[in-house]
């Protein structure tokens, strides 16, 4: 079972049985009765629950229809979590975007309460409510007379563990009669055939220009991302999805494939387990560029010590962290003994990049990832925020940009090192403070919480309308798997400086990292736990892995709840490529968490046994 649907079945199992039928509501006001296609709309909304105690993370959709009556060929705008109580209304705001594909004309906003039918309900009838709304400035597309589409597309496997990898073949044409200028291909998880902010991204890969009436077929290899909980998905295949391409229709771009996820997911194989268990700012409403102060506690509810982490602040229109939330502080964290807590508080400044608006502030614990944790979908706890004036910059007139940057060579393995050349410029007219230039791979040209911190070094001041030319290496982080990344080039990280423009701060250098190769006499090789072959299995796993230096190894196999089923490896070994075998044939079925340490270091497979 999903472990988000797990809350609602617990619920459910403890309540009497006249109340094994509840019943949701909602209401629902726009502050607004139009808007242009691309602008925001906000809604005010109330969630009633009858016939049971409390139900958790509920979702609740908010579509654009030509109807009253939710369908397939509505446009999702986003989807948000709420809980309900009994008799309790549940009150709540979203700022939601009309869709940039919509056509001039009238629509219904409809407000869905438990739209993915995940609660089952003596009362399915009442759970819509729609809104008339006027879609002004819109259409189908743009001025362009290109039209990417993806014609086709299939996933081979059709179902696999999160953490494996899969191959997906697509075909693009442009349907269009003018030329597609060069644009992006991304892959993304979803439980459902229409893109959203929810859905999750597994890789994004860039596309060559594509000409008029002309069509190319391509493959692509991708990890399923460990996020994602066993279940039913749609794998979303979409074709320019960061816009790069004004086309003709802009809402024929995503084609869906049935995909299952069939294990895995939330996890990573460690027994420490951190949570922010509480936060608060204070105060609540701010302007962009004032200080607030973050009161948070993190607690370490697994029975492992947690190692040094990290935590993050970011200002989200949504309770999701995602690629497009703001960055605002990330400060140290320090060892965290099994089952202790740690309280303590922050001050940070509002970006000055936000509109006023409602947000949340999300404080994120562990969020470079630098733990293994048996749990790694509960390190985020959301904070309601208003920003009430600023936007778009600050009261700062200092400016930072990174105006150009290098990487040499530019294709390496994990763990060789390569060394970036970068001239960073204060494009205003005060003196910018001393600040953070950090270095991190991702898979697209904007930061997220995704990408992979490689380094980071202390910059000084400076002055207005001057510059600075610097270099620094640093070695390809070992997490890293083979293929085509960014290395980004950023510019005041912690946002120590307050500018007057935040938009500007990060350079891309494509950089591509290459399959380890081994070298004569010692093997050079990264740290490395191979995927367990055949995976589903009924008896023998073969396990291949590498060390990248001599030592002690533990390899070992755990079920779902963390107890040590098996024990592979328990030696001293040299560095280089090793097999391991494990016997699975006295084992039930179900799914298993394969773990690897050596040298400090630890990497984590999923395998799954059936029967």
């Amino acid at each position: 079972m999903p472990l988000r649907y797990l809350s609602l079945f617990l619920a459910w199992a403890l309540v009497p049985a006249a109340l094994a039928q509840p019943d949701l509501t909602i209401s629902a006001t726009a502050e607004d009765t139009g808007g242009e296609a691309g602008d925001r709309v906000t809604l005010d909304y109330t969630v009633t629950l009858a016939g049971a105690e409390e139900i958790e993370d509920i979702p609740v959709g908010f579509y654009f229809s030509t109807d009253q009556t939710l369908s397939s060929d509505d446009a999702l705008s986003e989807r948000e979590e709420v809980d309900a109580e009994s008799d309790e209304p549940e009150s709540d705001n979203e700022q939601i975007d009309i869709p940039g594909s919509l056509s001039d004309g009238d629509y219904f906003i409809l407000v869905v309460i438990d739209d993915l039918e995940q609660v089952t309900e003596s009362d399915e009838t009442n759970n819509t409510v729609a809104i008339p709304f006027s879609v002004s400035g819109g259409g189908d597309g743009g001025d362009g007379g290109a039209d990417l589409v993806v014609t086709s597309a299939s996933a081979e496997p059709a179902s696999a563990d999160a953490g494996a990898e899969i191959e997906v073949d697509y075909a693009i044409s442009n349907d269009g009669d003018e030329q597609a200028g060069e644009s992006s291909l991304a892959f993304y998880f979803s439980t459902n055939q229409t893109l959203s902010s929810n859905d999750v991204l597994a890789k994004r890969t860039d596309i060559d220009e594509v000409d008029a009436n002309d069509s190319s077929d391509d493959d692509e290899e991708l990890t399923v991302p460990n996020s994602l909980d066993p279940g039913d998905y749609f794998l979303l295949v979409v074709a320019d999805d960061r816009n790069d391409v004004t086309e003709s229709a802009e809402n024929n771009n995503t084609f869906a494939v049935p995909f299952t996820v069939t294990g895995g997911g939330g996890g990573g194989g460690g027994d420490a387990d951190l949570v922010v268990t509480n936060a608060s700012v204070e105060p609540m409403t701010a302007d962009a560029g004032a200080e607030v102060e973050v009161s948070y506690t993190i607690a370490n509810e697994g029975g492992e010590e947690a190692g040094e982490s990290q935590v993050a602040f970011y200002f989200s229109t949504d309770r999701f962290l995602s690629s497009n939330d703001v960055l605002a502080e990330r400060e140290d964290v320090d060892d965290l003994d099994a089952d202790g807590s740690e309280d303590s508080d922050s001050d940070i400044t509002v970006p000055n990049s936000l509109d006023p608006g409602d947000y949340f502030l999300l404080v994120v614990a562990d969020e470079q990832n630098d733990v293994a944790e048996s749990t790694e979908n509960n390190n985020t706890f959301d904070v309601p925020f208003t920003v009430t004036g600023g936007g778009g910059g600050g009261d700062g007139d200092a400016d930072l940009d990174v105006t150009s940057a290098s990487v040499s060579p530019s294709s390496a393995e994990v763990g060789e090192d390569v060394q970036v050349s970068y001239t960073i410029a204060n494009d205003g007219d005060e003196q910018a403070g001393s600040f953070t230039l950090a270095f991190y791979f991702s898979t697209n040209r904007s930061l997220g919480s995704s990408d992979v911190a490689a380094e980071s070094i202390s910059v000084d001041e400076v002055d207005a309308g001057d510059s600075e030319d610097g270099e620094v290496e640093f070695a390809v982080p070992s997490s890293l798997d083979p293929g085509d990344y960014f290395l980004l080039v950023v510019a005041d990280d912690g946002n120590d400086v307050t500018e007057s423009d935040e938009s500007n701060n990060t350079f891309a250098i494509p950089f591509t990292v290459l399959m380890t190769t081994a070298s004569e006499g010692t093997p050079d090789v990264a740290f490395r736990l191979a995927a367990p072959a055949p995976n589903p299995a009924t008896d023998r796993v073969t396990l291949g892995y590498s060390l990248s230096e001599a030592g002690p190894v533990h390899l070992a196999v755990y079920d779902v709840l963390g107890r040590r089923v098996a024990t592979l490896v328990e030696a001293t070994q040299p560095a280089g490529d090793h097999v391991a075998d494990w016997d699975a044939s006295g084992l039930a079925s179900g799914t298993y968490v394969l773990r690897l340490s050596a040298a400090g270091e630890v990497r984590t497979r999923q395998a799954t046994v059936v029967r």
